[in-house]
């Protein structure tokens, strides 16, 4: 199971303000989440490798020449990534204030019948279809005035490059070195069928414009809306990580 204590520390120097904060948060993260006392199925580990994956593409990318403002998908990925350190302290406190949307794969982390990829899918659909709303309606509360046309295209940039990170994370979970750990599970293609990231994504940023255009967390309606997406997507983590009680046999070859 999950090291509470090792995580507490590692989170102690949130909320990050950079995108070198937020990986370096995220890597402390990573060693407690592989300290020798924890078991290598960890769900909360299976997701944390993958975002630490992506955060490390951004970071390069935020660097070049890719975007058209760079500081802004900077910002917007330190507010992201606060939010997923702030559900996780908050779970590890047991505060009732634990997002609905990651409550799911928190509890669920320890369940040795859950496939590795189905955790990391339910971690990107709690992170993007709860989160990335709060994230951009934030960040237009805080920098209003800005051009949100040219802040989509740089969004739709990053879609691209997550699409091509979502194949990879099928290929790695899928095939190769975790192929016999998978073939223990049942229909979990089904599984990953039932997810896009891109289409995440595109819904995050209509969810955002609607919580923006009701207020943000500061009004009632925009409350609301928020704990109505919160519910929604805490329910689709649960379909995500459905028992499939299907393994069969070992998975030695």
């Amino acid at each position: 199971m999950t090291s509470p204590e090792k995580l507490r520390l590692a989170l102690e120097a949130t909320p990050a303000h950079t995108i070198d904060e937020v990986l370096q948060t995220m890597r402390a993260m990573e060693a407690a989440l592989a300290a020798p006392d924890l078991l290598p199925d960890d769900g909360i580990g299976w997701f944390h490798r993958l975002y630490l994956e992506v955060t490390e593409r951004v970071r390069e990318e935020a660097s070049g020449e890719t975007f058209e403002d760079p500081e802004f998908i900077a910002v917007l990925d330190v507010e992201f990534a606060n939010l997923y350190f702030s559900a996780l302290q908050q779970f590890l406190a047991g505060s009732p204030k634990t997002p609905r949307a990651w409550r799911p794969l928190f509890r669920e982390s320890e369940n040795g019948s859950i496939a590795p990829i189905q955790f990391a899918l339910a971690g990107m659909n709690a992170h993007i279809n709860r989160d990335l709303a709060v994230a951009l309606c934030r960040l237009w509360s805080q920098r209003s005035g800005e051009s949100r046309s040219r802040q989509k295209a740089d969004f739709l940039k990053i879609n691209d490059l997550l699409a091509g990170v979502q194949e990879e994370v099928k290929s790695l979970f899928l095939t190769g070195s975790l192929r016999r750990l998978d073939r223990a599970f049942g229909n979990v293609d089904d599984i990953v069928a039932m997810w896009s990231i891109v289409e995440a994504r595109n819904a995050a940023w209509i969810h955002g414009e609607v919580l923006h255009a009701l207020g943000g967390e500061s009004s009632l309606l925009g409350r609301m809306h928020l704990d109505s997406i919160d519910g929604m997507v805490g329910l689709a983590s649960r379909g995500l990580l459905i028992d499939l009680d299907a393994r069969r046999g070992s998975i030695a070859p």
